[in-house]
This record gives C-alpha cells, structure tokens and sequence, in this order.
C-alpha cells in the first residue's frame, strides 16, 4: 500500500498527520481520521482494506501524543484498524465504512479495545438458544455470504476470528460460505495432544472451479484466530487442527484429521492457511457422482488450535545414557542395571580409551503421538532403539576387540524441542546446549578417571544438526578429546521438503503458481502437482521448533546448492508496502521458509571443511507411483520417500547438472544429495549405494524385523572404517590383587605389565598407586618388579576403591579392592556344677568408621546385638551353657561404612 506521511499543527492546538494511503484521484476518495483523545500516545497505527489479510507497515514513525490526529486518504470502501499504546493495550475496529467525499473521524477512545470478551459484551454474539446453561459459549456466525471469483472473500466473527480467500480468475457466483463458532470440543484421539480453545466451522455450497477454467489448487483459504484464543498457552507448542470427510484416492476417510503450521501475525493473533481446501472440493464432487458413496455431507470443516505442551516429546529431559554391547538381549546392549553383578565389575574395571556416541533423529513414530508402552525404557520410541541396534551388532560380531577399552552413550532427546533457534516462549534448554552439557560433563569425569579419551559421534539423520550444533559449544575438554563425526542421510544444508510444507502453508495471497511451461510438470500442469504435494504432505508431523529447525538452509555458503522455488511460485506481495511480508517470504531467502541459523551454523563452523567431519549418504533407486484419477485427483501413491523422490527434480535449482556421480536431484528419499554429502561443510563424503532414509539402519517394522539388514551392515562398516578407532593397547595393565580384600593395613600384592622396576621412582613420586584415591605405600623392601608390586592398603572411608598404578603420566585401568575390618576374640570359661560361663571379649584392630554395629550368634541364633559409638572396639558378651553342650559362637562386626569383620568360636561338648 504506497503512500506518504505528514505532520502539521493546527490553530486550534490540535496536531494533524496526513497520509494517501492508496493512490487514486483525490475527489473519489475519502478521508479516514484517528484522533487520539486518550491519555497515552500511540505507539503503532494500521489502517488496511477490510480485503487484505496482512496489516501491513507501522503507519507512525514517532508516537501519535495526545491531541494528535491522524489522517488518511483512503478509497472508498471498508476499513479496518488497529492500534497499540505505551501501556501495550491493543484496540480494533473492523469494517469502518468510508464513502467518496467522506469525512470519517474516530476518537481512539471510542475504539474497543482487543479483547473477545468486549465484543461479547457490546452485543455482536448471537444470544444462545434457551435451555442453554450458564458459562457456555454462545455460538457465533457471519451467516451464509456470496463468494465471486472476481473479487477476494472476507469475513469475520466478533471475537476477531477472521477467514479470506483470494481472488480468482472466475467471473460472478462461485459459491455460499459460512463461518462460525461453536463450544463443541473435537477428539483428537491422541492423549498427549490437547485442543485449545473453541472451533470454528467453515460450511460451504457445492462448486465445480474445473468446469469454470479454473484449477482447484487455487482455492486456499487462510483463517485467523485471535491471540486471547491460546492464552496461557505456550505459543512454541501450537499447531492447527482441520477435521473433515474425505475421499482420497479410492479410500473413503470419515472425520479425518490433519495438521497444519500455524504462522503468529503481528498482532498477536494465530493463522492457518488451509491448503488441503481443495480436498474437501474434490471429495464433495466426488460424493455427488454416481458410483460413488454418498453417505456424509463433505461440505463442513472444523478447524481448531492445538497444543503438545503435555506430550512426552516436547516435556521430556534429554538424557546421556550409558549402554553396554551384550549379545543376548534383542536390542544387542544393556544398561549398567541390566547387567549382572559380576559383569559390572568387569565393566567398571576396563580401562576406557575410546567413547562412542551415538544421535539419535526426528522420531517419525511420533506422528501417533504418545510414548509407545511397548519398546523398553529409556527409548519409549521403537526408531530411537532401532536405530543403533544393527551397529552394535556388527560390533559385536566384527570388533570385539575394542569391547576393553570403549564407552558407548546414546544421546536420547526430545526432538519437539529446537535444535538452535530461540524464541522467548522455549522452555528448557535446546537440543544443542543439552547435547553439548552432557557431553562435556560425561568427558570431564571420563578424562578425571583415565586421563585422555577419544571421543566419536554417529549421528543419523536431525541427529547430525543436534550434534554439529553441539560440537560449537564443546568445552576445551571435550573438544580435545574429539576424533571424528560420521552421519548417515543428515539434512546439513536442511531438508527440501520441510521447506516446501512451509511454502505450501503460507497465508493466502503470499504467493501464486508460476505459469505452466517454465518446467515440465508430472501431473499435466503446475496446479495438479502442486495439489498432490499438498495432499502429499498430510502425512507430515506437527508443527513443531524442531521441525522448523530442518528447513532448508539456502545459498549457506560460498558453494551454494540451492532450491530454485521460483520455478513454482511467484511472490504475490508489494515488497515496498509489505517489506516485513517480503523478508518473511521471499522465494530465495525468505525468513519463514529458509532456516537462517542453519546458514549461520555451516558458515560460522568449528571443524567446516575438516577430515573430523564424515558424511554417509544413500542414493535411492526408488520412485513414486503418480495417479490423475476422477475429476482431476492427482495424487502421490507412497510414503515419504516416494513424496521426496516426486518433488526434489521440481525443486532443485540445477536438477540435473551433475553432483558426486549422480545429478542434483537425487536423494535418499528424505534429504536431497547435497545436503546429505554436506557440500560446502563436510571435509568426507561417501555414498553407500541404492539405501533410503530408513535402511541406513535396516528399515526395521514396527516389530523390530530388519528388512534390509545387510545394507545397515554396509553402513556401519563403513562408519567404524572412517572412524579408524585403534585396537585397545596398554602399556600398564592390572591383571589381578592378591588378595583382592583385606583390611586397612593389609599388604596386597598387584600383578599386571608395564610397572617399571625403578625402585627410586617409587620412592621419590613419579611413579607409585592409589586405592580409593588415596596413595597405597610401597611395601618396605619388598621387591619392584615390571610385573608386581607390594603395597600396603592405606586408610580410605569407603567400603571398596579402585586400585591404580601411576607410573610418570600414565595411568592404569581401575580395579576394585574392598575393605574389611580385622577382629580378634578371646574367651575366659567358668565352670560351675554342669554350667560353663563364657565371656567373650571381642576387639577390632584394623581402622575403622564409627560407629559399630555388633552382632552375636549362637548356633545359629541372633543372641544378642550392639551398637558402639565413638571409636570403642571392645565388646564382651556373658554366655552361659552346659557343659555337655555344643556351642558355636559367630561374631559379625560392621562399621558405618559397612566394611566386615567375623569371628568364630567352636565349643565341642565334654566326653
């Protein structure tokens, strides 16, 4: 909307700003004034056609103060305004008539302010039906209203709820439209997601664009919900709903539900562009078609918002967790609980030079919903477990020889949440600063223990953004320690098809298809393949950051590989009038369909370009199957890999120019080639052959069957061949302890290799062992040899501590010892007549952690039980029995730190 803006003062002390907001002759037009009358100056003024459905420029430059007029030259026509203040108080007024030659003023304090509830209250809801109980909501319409092609539709409710649809190339009558409002709650059918707020309901007449020239394509209707419908509401978490029969392909779909993005306008409020419209238009024809079924009325849609603030995946904590490969659970490994006792030992006494972690991808299960009760904890998600089982396998069976000396951790996140974009209403942390604190915390403690280890990361798919974003913010330590990043499919420039389901759900008006011609198209014109991409696209998963967070990067580098999406689309937006709608939707860089912090990611990379960094990609053979049925229904036949394969050659600027042997449409399905092979980021590429997105680790089914999984074998042989990880080697190694428990002050003797036999540096410091982390002396004069060494147990106030030998830098594996206590126990007998007293004094000579707990058995029989504070380690007992009895006295001393002492004593009856 061009125009220009001044300010003048007046006789009267009032202060006037003009602005010509459309161009046209001046004795035609008519004049629109705002006056502010209200104590607080104006931050920001919109003046717009009732037609258009954005608002357009901030029509001040300075705040509008107190006596301050603003005027407009404005067509004839409807008007509608809003208006924020210093106090951030909103007020609107929709559908100000203004006639030619017309002089219209509103006081802003005559304007209401931006609430449902004032609407309400002014009398523009319809009253309820009588019978209605209190507290309802009443029911809200605009009634039937004409729609011609010629012209845009519009409509609006009185709680703000507003629905437009753009003109198009059809003269006179299209059809009747109703827009309402309703208190009636939809079932969504999954218990992690909630609706929020009250539906509307769209109703239209039965109409043929086709038989009028015009393809169904075109009717996209764009609908706007208030921003009092969600609050209280985290506005990260929304999404729509659409509800409404439809016939799809031969399949009949009764209240079939799908998502849709929502987009935040500058006011606050919500809006969803529907572009599944066109369904409803075909499935309407087709039930009034003889042959077909005719048994619902497809003519009504309900649209509602949404949220997954309740779902696990948005809620849940990220988690580093530690598992361990194991050959007899179906999922080839364990958690530390699920080992047995003495394997966890085992365990705790390697020494770990290598860690390995594994990062997981966007769960697609979680288009369900809901944490799935059957796949064991901590996955709740049969992918996130899947995914890593084919690799731990061919560990098992190929490289059993790095099982001493590695460490294998799954990342485990919630993949809702953002990968690196912020915004004001995200709680918790993003996946980037969880992955990277977790890692940083799990090197630290591995690197206190052993000193140096190397880190290796496998990531599949999303995973690789989450760790590479991770990767910049390392601590010093970890990034010491790392060795190198392999992906399988990750989308490093983002993903084509995320950034198409963005272009498709823009509001109405943002863009129009480009002319037939400028490309081949599948399904006979742009309109129809457009249309089963659309349709395509239902299958996608909500809304979501994290979703947002794949969208294609764009001209990332200084070797861009881009989407040519102009092939498709025209821009149908004043770039002058509307530079905000410009910036957000521009077809080359546009803010809501390109990732800008993913671009600023492959830019601004630590390791971009280096050999650390090793993509897998696969190239699928596989192609999706097009149909062009009854009444021009094209649509895809197939999953997403058959939706990827349909529209990358569409997509991809240069499709067919060549690109690592194969052309610059080719993907696996999900992720286009270039994004796979992370051009411009990644330092190695290397594709494994005809794979999609999912065989990379064998296409499993929802029972766990692997379908492919020879071709997960393939993958994970080539990630531990560019790993490269170094067979375990040690130059100090303990074996054994001999004895492998004893007492405080107690001599064991360590056997291993690579002590050294350099009894001065024992003596002096460099080299020497701790139990429990506290220095064990060498033994005096005994013996140091390469391969033993003689210690004493030194005093440490835990039950057991792991013994290392430290010879100059290096150190050994750890090895647990644990500690006992060491008793002594006397008796004095007493005969007399048949009966002996015993007094038992019982004493602990080893060190010890008050206090302690005494107990004294009988044959067998709990007699008596003490507890001694202080540092007491005296205890008697007085026990009388007979002589031609057998007596089996049993001492059981424990100290707080539950270190064990017994003693026994054995009486043999007298002959």
């Amino acid at each position: 909307m061009a125009g220009y803006f001044n300010c003048y003062w007046l006789l009267s002390g009032m202060f006037l700003c003009t602005a010509v907001l459309l161009s046209g002759c001046i004795e035609t037009n008519g004049i629109l004034q705002v006056m502010n009358d209200d104590t607080r100056p104006l931050e920001e003024l919109y003046i717009t056609s009732s037609a258009e459905m954005e608002w357009g420029n901030n029509l001040l430059t300075s705040p509008l103060e107190n006596g301050w007029m603003y005027e407009a030259t404005v067509a004839p026509g409807s008007w509608d305004i809003f208006i924020r203040d210093t106090g951030w108080q909103y007020r609107m007024q929709l559908g100000v008539e203004v006639s030619a030659g017309e002089t219209r003023t509103l006081n802003v304090s005559s304007i209401p302010y931006y609430t449902p509830e004032e609407g309400e209250s002014e009398g523009e809801v319809e009253p309820s039906e009588e019978g209605e109980n209190e507290g309802e909501i009443a029911e809200m319409t605009t009634g039937p209203i004409d729609m011609n092609g010629a012209t845009t539709f519009s409509s609006s409710l009185p709680d703000g709820t507003h629905l437009y649809l753009p003109a198009v190339e059809l003269p006179g009558h299209i059809t009747r439209l109703t827009l309402s409002k309703s208190g009636e709650t939809p079932d969504l059918g999954a218990p992690d997601l909630a609706p929020v707020g009250t539906p509307r309901t769209l109703e239209f007449d039965t109409f043929d664009p086709v038989a009028g020239g015009v393809p169904m394509a075109r009717f996209v209707p764009s609908l706007t919900f208030p921003a009092s419908e969600a609050e209280g509401y985290n506005p990260d978490t929304l999404f729509a709903i659409r509800i409404s029969d439809l016939i799809f392909g031969e399949q009949d779909l009764p209240g079939h539900i799908s998502y849709l993005p929502v987009n935040r306008k500058i006011t606050g409020d919500f809006e969803i562009t529907d572009f599944y419209f066109p369904d409803a238009i075909i499935s309407d024809l087709g039930q009034n078609t003889p042959g077909n079924k005719a048994v619902r009325y497809p003519r009504r849609i309900t649209y509602a918002l949404g949220t997954f603030e309740g779902c696990y995946d948005w809620d849940a904590a990220s988690l580093l967790m530690r598992f361990y490969p194991d050959n007899t659970k179906a999922e080839r490994r364990s958690s530390h609980d699920g080992l047995s006792e003495e394997r966890q030992r085992t365990e705790e006494a390697k020494e770990i030079q290598n860690v390995v972690v594994l990062v997981h991808g966007h769960n697609e299960e979680e288009k369900a919903f809901g944490r799935n009760s059957d796949a064991p904890l901590p996955w709740y998600f049969g992918y996130k477990r899947n995914v890593w089982t084919p690799l731990y396998d061919y560990i098992l069976r190929e490289k059993a020889e790095l099982l001493n000396c590695t460490a294998f951790y799954e990342f485990i996140y919630p993949s809702y949440k953002p990968i690196f974009t912020t915004s004001p209403d995200t709680r918790g942390a993003r996946l980037d600063e969880d992955c990277a604190a977790h890692i940083n915390s799990m090197i630290a403690n591995h690197k206190a223990e052993y000193e140096e280890v190397r880190l290796y990361i496998v990531a599949h798919s999303m995973g690789g953004l989450v760790s590479r974003a991770g990767i910049q913010l390392f601590s010093t330590e970890s990034h010491g320690a790392f060795q190198k990043l392999v992906t399988w499919g990750s989308p490093h420039l983002g993903t084509p098809l995320v950034t198409m389901r963005y272009v498709l759900g823009a509001p109405a008006g943002i863009y129009r298809a480009g002319p037939d011609g400028v490309v081949t198209f599948p399904l006979g014109s742009i309109d129809n393949t457009l249309y089963a991409i659309r349709r395509a696209v239902d299958g996608f998963q909500l809304d979501t950051p994290g979703t947002r967070d794949l969208r294609f990067a764009n001209s990332h580098t200084t070797t861009p590989h881009n989407l040519s999406l102009d092939r498709l689309f025209s821009l149908d937006v004043d770039s002058t009038a509307n530079p905000e709608l410009q910036a957000k939707y521009d077809l080359f860089k546009g803010s809501e369909i390109y990732n800008t912090n993913l671009r600023l990611l492959n830019t601004n990379e630590s390791y971009r370009l280096s050999e650390k960094y090793h993509a897998l990609y696969g190239v699928t053979s596989k192609r999706a199957r097009l149909e062009l049925r009854w009444y021009y229904r094209p649509y895809i036949e197939g999953n997403m890999i058959a939706l990827g394969a349909f529209a990358y050659p569409l997509v991809m600027a240069d499709a067919k120019q060549p690109y690592e042997g194969y052309t610059q449409d080719s993907s696996d399905g999900a992720v286009n080639i270039a994004s796979m092979a992370g051009a411009g980021v990644m330092g190695g590429r290397y594709c494994v052959g005809d794979i999609d997105h999912e065989e990379y680790y064998g296409a499993p089914s929802a029972d766990g069957t692997f379908h492919m999984l020879q071709l997960a074998r393939k993958t994970a042989s080539d990630t531990l061949y560019f790993f490269n990880i170094q067979p375990c080697e040690s130059k100090l190694l303990i074996d054994f302890l001999e004895p492998a428990s004893g007492p405080i002050g107690s001599e064991i003797i360590i056997h291993g290799k690579g002590f050294g036999d350099d009894l001065y540096a024992y003596f002096y410091g460099t080299s020497g062992a701790t139990i429990g982390g506290v220095d064990a002396p060498l033994l005096p004069f005994a013996p140091v040899t390469d391969t033993a060494i003689t210690v004493t147990v030194p005093e440490f106030n835990t039950l057991a501590g792991n013994v290392i030998v430290r010879v100059g830098e290096v150190r050994s594996n750890a090895v647990p010892f644990t500690a006992t206590l060491k008793t002594d126990m006397t008796i004095a007998r007493i005969y007399g007549g048949g009966v002996v007293t015993g007094y038992f004094h019982a004493s602990v000579i080893s060190s010890f952690v008050a206090p302690l707990r005494y107990e004294w058995h009988v044959n067998d029989v709990l007699l008596s039980t003490d507890e001694r504070l202080g540092n007491s380690g005296d205890e008697i007992l007085l026990y009388d029995y007979e002589s031609g009895e057998a007596a089996h006295i049993r001492l059981t001393v424990t100290d707080a730190v539950d270190r064990v002492g017994t003693e026994e004593y054995v009486h043999e009856p007298e002959k």
